[in-house]
């Protein structure tokens, strides 16, 4: 299964529908085909900004998903930063590429009515009953919201027929291509807007849209100007292989991150040029911290940090509600939201996360002496050297060693190769072709790595659990991650405790190689599946901070509590794909 791609679930809110009919097959490529695309694309591209136009993003994010979401303008997700430590999306298609205030919504579904009207008759009642029927697919679980895109389309006499496909089998129903358009989320594993554009190159195997494949791969109709970037590159008219894939190989290559974040910009611009894809929502997580509590921050990928967390007038422990359940605290089998708070206080990586004094994040080192630039090799790979700090210790006292890292991220590049997660390896040379990885240790404390070519985000891969160190000694042990007993890590606090699906207890740990940074004595990490009483049980005191709220709360506790109630933008964007193979356009 695609791990990029998340259901959009809203359990309380949304509706399943079945009794669809299965979408014909998509149209076999031909010269002909090809011609017509070529010719056809500009329009079609128009009419599906107009599609988009037509749907009210304010009621998607604020009503329908009952505030766990927000309106969306672009594409690359409202958590992920720019190059100056600003939003990417505040920075995109001179505001957005759609307007999402109530207020114009008005003027958009007249834009839109207008754009259509150049390409279909409206009929007597003002309705386009000379479009052709569409298909939509979804995942059950979303069974409501595509109900909403079927009535919004439906307003102008647009025909939709909704697919509704269970969540196992969604993947499958992508990759067949048997729609027009289907709903679909990306949640980033980094902060780099790359995370939401390398997928729609034309070599892609994510590239759901065919943008640039079958009969989309020789429409000639993109232009390409980078020369007041610095780089000899002039396209007029090239195919998306021409443009798309070169822009994305130069900002690949881009040193200066002025430059390449701008770049990225026009990246996003020439992808909603194409119609290929229409963002509705991006996920917002609101959360709670006491007025007394101080120093706690989330990282862009929604990690809490309390390494450095102060109560206002004394305490030295914390009492911290994450969402249940979590199944493991193994750093090379957890799976992303609270699980990774959790691991990232039991272990340090090479690096780690930091806010400074006005709430700029930043990766700095951690285990690491520092975190050097790359040395580029003859052919195109890139090698990192570390050294570990010296004062870097388990907690039962041995030292760690860069060999420790060489076994632990060849064992968690087994165990994603086994669980179809590459996403976070495959940059390392060794992983593809199925072999070691290209990772070694020289001497006792310096690592060395080679990647298979320059990776942006890089130190912000070397932050997340999967590249943690563990020592393969203790994970032989059957069970080691539920036994206190037997429990050894290098983070800042040791597992003390863990009542399953209740409560896990974290102490200090006096070994840290920076435990002054470190000050609560213990946390209380108590779990729930009920944001309702997570609600109650942070009003009445029992807990200092909890990472989720009641959707249908959120506006309230804005409001009404903006001392305690936080609202961060995520890193995961749902949008609707356009499969390029499926035309809008009557074909005579």
């Amino acid at each position: 299964m695609r791990t990029c791609l998340v259901w959009l679930l809203a359990a309380a809110v949304l509706l399943s529908l079945t009794g669809c009919e299965r979408a014909p097959q998509t149209p076999e490529t031909t010269e002909e085909t090809m011609g017509i695309v070529q010719d056809n694309a500009p329009a079609e591209a128009d009419i599906r900004r107009a599609l988009g136009l037509l749907l009210e993003r304010s009621y998607i994010g604020e009503d329908l998903l009952q505030g766990g979401w927000t309106p969306a303008p672009s594409l690359v997700a409202a958590g992920i930063s720019d190059w100056d430590g600003s939003r990417f999306w505040e920075n995109a298609g001179n505001g957005g590429y759609f307007s999402v205030s109530k207020l114009d919504f008005e003027i958009n579904y007249a834009q839109a009515y207008g754009i259509l009207s150049r390409y279909f008759a409206p009929d007597k009642t003002g309705l386009f009953s000379d479009f052709p029927e569409l298909v939509c697919l979804c995942p059950e679980e979303a069974g409501e919201l595509g109900d909403y895109l079927c009535s919004a389309l439906g307003v102008v006499g647009i025909p939709v027929q909704l697919n509704l496909v269970p969540a196992q089998d969604y993947d499958a129903a992508l990759e067949a291509g048997d729609y027009h358009m289907a709903l679909c989320t990306r949640t980033a594993l980094y902060d780099d807007p790359l995370a939401f554009l390398t997928q729609w190159t034309s070599r892609s195997p994510e590239n759901l849209a065919r943008l640039g494949q079958g009969a989309h791969a020789s429409a000639a109709i993109f232009d390409l100007d980078l020369t007041e970037s610095g780089y000899d590159v002039s396209v007029v008219r090239g195919t998306w292989a021409q443009t798309y894939d070169v822009l994305l190989n130069t900002i690949l290559s881009c040193g200066d991150p002025e430059i390449r974040y701008a770049l990225m910009h026009r990246a996003e611009d020439l992808l909603m040029a194409s119609g290929a894809v229409t963002p509705l929502c991006f996920r917002a997580q609101g959360y709670l911290i006491n007025e007394d509590v101080e120093g706690v921050f989330r990282t862009p990928g929604g990690v809490f940090s309390f390494r450095g967390a102060g109560v206002n007038g004394g305490g030295r422990s914390l009492s911290v509600c994450l969402q249940a359940p979590v199944d493991t605290l193994d750093p090379a089998q957890s799976a992303g939201g609270d699980g990774d708070t959790l691991v990232s206080h039991l272990f340090s990586g090479l690096a780690r996360w930091e806010q400074d004094r006005e709430g700029r994040l930043a990766v700095v080192p951690d285990c690491a002496r520092s975190l050097p630039e790359g040395v580029v090799n003859g052919d195109g790979t890139v090698t990192y050297t570390y050294i570990l700090k010296p004062e870097a210790k388990w907690s039962d006292g041995q030292p760690l060693k860069a060999q420790d890292f060489v076994f632990a991220w060849n064992r968690a590049a087994d165990i994603a190769r086994a669980e179809g997660r590459g996403e976070l390896w495959e940059m390392v040379k060794g992983y593809d072709e199925g072999t070691a990885l290209a990772v070694r240790a020289v001497g006792t404390d310096t690592l060395e790595v080679t990647l298979t070519a320059q990776v942006p985000y890089w130190n912000q891969l070397l932050a997340m659990p999967a590249y943690f160190p563990v020592r393969e000694d203790v994970v032989s042990a059957p069970g080691w991650t539920a036994n206190p007993a037997a429990w050894v890590s290098n983070g800042s606090y040791v597992l003390t405790g863990w009542e399953h699906n209740a409560l896990i207890r974290l102490s200090k740990n006096d070994t840290f190689h920076d435990s002054d940074t470190v000050t609560m004595q213990e946390l209380r990490i108590y779990l729930s599946d009920s944001p309702e009483s997570m609600l109650a049980n942070f009003r009445n005191g029992f807990y200092q901070v909890v990472s989720t709220v009641p959707q249908e709360q959120t506006d309230q506790l804005k409001a009404e509590s903006p001392e305690v109630f936080f609202q961060a933008g995520g890193m995961e964007t749902g949008f609707l794909v356009w499969n390029m193979d499926r035309m809008l356009l009557p074909q005579t």
